[in-house]
């Protein structure tokens, strides 16, 4: 315990996702160094990591429905916790947010949700 190092912090970033969250997933440059952290606050959130030699579907619809590539990862971050990229992680793939998918629920309200893996599991949008 104490003893895991990962380096000094070259890049620190802070970003958002509300609405309909990003339609393209993006890479780290290599000159932010070999290991990513994400921390997610406010809300539980989809990340989804999608290989970047694969070819993307570029329809945003299409991408919100059935993922970027039909060999994405998905991982529910819940509230308050973190994801760590290296390695091949880091090189390989590329990561994101996807478009979001606008549902109802019961009682007639809406609003936009993730899913992961299928869209029958949906997680409403904080």
């Amino acid at each position: 315990c104490g003893h895991f190092a990962v380096g000094p912090v070259v890049d620190l970033s802070m970003s958002q996702t509300s609405g309909m969250g990003n339609s393209e997933p993006w890479s780290q440059p290599a000159v932010n160094g070999d290991v990513v952290v994400l921390v997610n606050l406010g809300s539980d959130n989809i990340f989804t990591l999608t290989p970047s030699y694969e070819t993307r579907r570029m329809d945003p619809v299409l991408a919100a429905v059935l993922s970027w590539t039909d060999y994405d990862i998905d991982v529910l971050l819940k509230d308050r916790s973190l994801l760590v990229l290296s390695g091949s992680s880091l090189r390989e793939w590329r990561y994101g947010i996807r478009a979001g998918l606008v549902a109802e629920f019961k009682g007639g309200a809406s609003g936009v949700c993730d899913w992961w893996g299928t869209t029958d599991c949906l997680l409403r949008r904080g």
